[in-house]
């Protein structure tokens, strides 16, 4: 921008310089298409190790290509690549719906992708959480070869939509092996409200009217005859609300009018939450009495009560998760049921009615055959008595002693507690799909009826109906432009170079040339290089079986992109996994382009002495050199054995047969550089469109592009030996006309000189007299 000129003076000015550099784009990063056992169908997965590829794909196909040649890829010198995954029709998703406790689908999990591999997976759901009445955990397995092989687990997940543990989303955005779902249609939010349930046991009262006095002793005389709850309605902020004695010590419609009032009124109106006060009461003559918060606003979702600061009252009435209540908030009726054997159902009338039992009402558990006598206590002892004078919290104790005695005296079989949620399940079940219903408690008195309370699902449930496919056909090589499948599931990567088709799937040949054909356009609208194998058909009994006549059959439905492809001969013998087996060498020789191209630049040939393979144990035909002689005029890439080891002994492309007429493409590093200068300028030259179109952009045009091109002229890259030799860049009036301005056309012509591979060597040796 000028300056504001105002003063006589010197005044500075910055221009810019008009330089956007152009950086050489990566000349190796390959793109392979194959089967596999696991992964994501038509989604092309980045893999910069072998790891990576295990991690996304699982371990190679026995007896397949695609991951021996991703694993070769990267021996021999590849260090970047996208795997795309393909299968048959078919294909299937393992998947299991899981119920809630009862018996309604709530949850589709799926495997994370097609295939038989899914049938292998376990999951496991408990609620052995801090907030055991609300949350859930989930644990997959992975079963390969009878060993568990890979285990996620997902802890405190939640089935209220609203949670950043929503199980559906958590999962799905969280785990490798599983996809997580709500069942369709969607399970309907239950009717009953969530609530809070105060776990402190009023007994030995006439009838409920006492349970305010009651409630008003226990208030402690420092706290000047007030006491404090903080309180959340619906996932409302949290509030404190203050109770006095007096207030509370009245009959019980009077005390349930005055908590209500209380708590309401702190709430506000308008937050839209409310609770209601009701009480719970055991079964019998003479019942235990509990105090419950209960949702009455528009959500009806939720109530949590939490410590307060001061003359705490959740303390002593045990309300809250932290201090031994049961909260159950309204979507926790979605939860999957448990696995195993729990000791479950309506926590609150569950409890409620275990708390008129006595300990030795509960005289034994029976599980898996295993009797184990339960004795928790002095008889005629309440249930809810716990061991220390005036700990009312007895059945979280004893729940916790017949866990241990279950632990103690049954084998394989493990008991555990969540709050007040026992749960017995098999530690490493043989079958773990079968239930086990080989338990029972034994019970009298006021506990008769409590072994309703237990529930049997599977020990582990097993995800069914993976399918990998059927046969693969070219149209899965193919694929389709709008879906982006096959090669068009490449459409959303921005740079590849080097496209391997490993050799998966097809059996005719004839579907391999339509295969190649579809690969070869693909490859030359992306500005891409493709690495083909020779047919099997080429070799017989180990020998040489192919004529000129077979190369040009191969080449033909390749058509004109054959000036990006590059054909090699024969396939090499590898040891996969202790067995020896031939394969095409494609996948090796996109590892050792990337390894020539970081050595010695993309305008090198990938071959010779410098080009030996990795991995490489024998070669299914020992070529001589009068074979190797007829193959290569015709454009077929040989590989030779030397002293030095296997190695790549040609650098032409499909089209740089003799006699071809087309001496331009003729050889792989020249080809493969010419695409490096396309896609480098291409994307170096996005800055340019939408600019004035006049002599000053194409100033900055010739000097941009003239600075990339001598860059690589100090590399070597070019033949020449000054740079009016080895390139030339044009813009100007001359190349963009009037014509071409009015249409908003710019054109760039650049020049290069390549250099091309010494590909015979000619050695003269003359004798000479030795003149004395």
């Amino acid at each position: 921008m000028p300056p504001t000129l105002s003063y006589p003076g010197v005044y500075i000015v910055e221009v810019p310089s008009g330089v956007h550099t152009i950086t050489g784009v990566a000349t190796s990063i390959g793109a392979f298409f194959g089967q596999a056992s696991q992964g994501p169908l038509n989604t092309p997965k980045e893999c910069q190790s072998f790891s990576d590829f295990q991690r996304f794909f699982g371990q190679p196909i026995p007896g397949g290509y695609l991951g021996q040649m991703v694993q070769q890829f990267f021996a021999n010198g590849g260090s970047d690549c996208y795997v795309v995954r393909i299968a048959g029709a078919g294909a299937a998703k393992a998947t299991v719906t899981l119920n809630d406790m009862a018996g309604n689908p709530v949850l589709v999990v799926n495997a994370a992708s097609q295939g038989v591999w899914g049938n292998g997976l376990l999951v496991v759901v408990d609620y052995d959480t801090p907030t055991p009445d609300a949350t859930f955990n989930l644990t997959a397995l992975y079963v390969n070869g009878g060993n568990v092989t890979q285990t996620e687990s997902f802890a405190s997940l939640s089935m209220d939509p609203n949670s950043p543990r929503y199980a559906p989303t958590f999962v799905t955005q969280s785990s490798q092996l599983l996809n997580v779902a709500l069942f369709s249609p969607p399970p309907a939010m239950p009717v009953a409200p969530g609530y809070s349930q105060m776990r402190y046991p009023f007994v030995g009262l006439p009838d409920t009217d006492h349970i305010g006095p009651a409630l008003a002793a226990l208030y402690n005389a420092a706290w000047g005859g007030t006491g404090n709850l903080n309180i959340s309605v619906d996932g409302g902020p949290v509030t404190q609300v203050s109770l006095t004695q007096a207030g509370v010590n009245d009959n019980l419609v009077n005390l349930t009018n005055y908590v209500q009032t209380q708590i309401n009124n702190a709430l506000g109106a308008a937050s839209g939450t409310s609770v209601s006060l009701t009480v719970d009461a055991s079964p019998g003559p003479n019942p235990v009495y509990f105090l419950r918060l209960t949702s009455a606003g528009t959500a009806k979702s939720s109530v949590a009560i939490t410590r307060a600061a001061s003359n705490d009252l959740a303390s002593i009435l045990m309300a809250g998760v932290a201090q031994g209540g049961i909260e159950k908030p309204q979507s926790s009726d979605l939860r999957p049921a448990a696995n195993g054997i729990t000791f479950t159902g309506d926590t609150a009338t569950v409890m409620t009615n275990l708390a008129a039992a006595k300990v030795d009402d509960v005289t034994q558990i029976t599980v898996a055959g295993h009797n184990v006598p339960l004795n928790l206590g002095v008889a005629g002892t309440p249930f809810y008595q716990g061991a220390a004078a005036g700990d009312l919290d007895g059945i979280r104790e004893n729940l916790l002693k017949i866990v241990n005695l279950v632990n103690s005296n049954v084998p394989n079989w493990e008991a555990s507690l969540a709050g007040y949620r026992l749960t017995i399940s098999k530690v490493r079940p043989n079958a773990p799909q079968d239930k086990d219903t080989t338990f029972a408690l034994t019970t009298a008195g006021n506990a008769a009826g409590l072994g309703a309370g237990f529930t049997s699902n599977q020990a582990q449930t097993p995800l069914l109906n993976g399918n990998d496919g059927g046969a693969i056909t070219p149209a899965a090589y193919q694929g389709n432009e709008a879906q982006r499948t096959g090669f068009f599931a490449l459409d959303g990567v921005p740079l590849f170079n080097l496209m391997v088709l490993p050799g998966d799937g097809l059996n005719s040949e004839a579907d391999w040339q339509v295969v190649r054909g579809a690969a070869a356009v693909y490859c030359l609208s992306r500005r891409a290089f493709l690495m083909l194998d020779a047919p099997a058909g080429w070799t017989k009994n180990n020998l040489l079986n192919a004529q000129a006549s077979d190369v040009q059959t191969f080449r033909g439905p390749i058509g004109a992109p054959d000036i990006s492809c590059a054909v090699f001969y024969p396939r090499v013998q590898i040891n996969d996994n202790g067995t020896l087996r031939y394969m095409g060498v494609s996948g090796m020789m996109a590892g050792i382009c990337a390894a020539t191209d970081s050595a010695r630049g993309v305008w090198s040939a990938p071959a010779g002495t410098n080009a030996l393979l990795t991995g490489v144990t024998g070669l299914e035909v020992v070529l001589t050199d009068k074979q190797n002689g007829i193959l290569n005029p015709l454009g077929v890439n040989c590989l030779r054995s030397f002293s030095a080891g296997y190695v790549n002994w040609g650098a032409r492309t499909v089209a740089g047969f003799d006699n071809s007429g087309d001496d331009d493409w003729k050889y792989i590093p020249v080809r493969r550089f010419a695409l490096f200068l396309e896609e480098s300028l291409y994307e170096g030259t996005q800055w340019v469109v939408f600019m004035p179109n006049a002599e000053p952009l194409w100033a900055q045009i010739r000097m941009n592009v003239t600075a990339f091109m001598m860059s690589l002229f100090r590399q070597g890259a070019f033949a020449g030996t000054t740079p009016k030799d080895a390139f030339f860049v044009k813009c100007d009036a001359e190349t963009t006309t009037p014509n071409d301005q009015n249409n908003g056309i710019v054109n760039i012509i650049v020049g290069f000189a390549p250099l091309k591979p010494a590909e015979f060597v000619v050695i003269s040796i003359q004798q000479i007299s030795n003149l004395s």
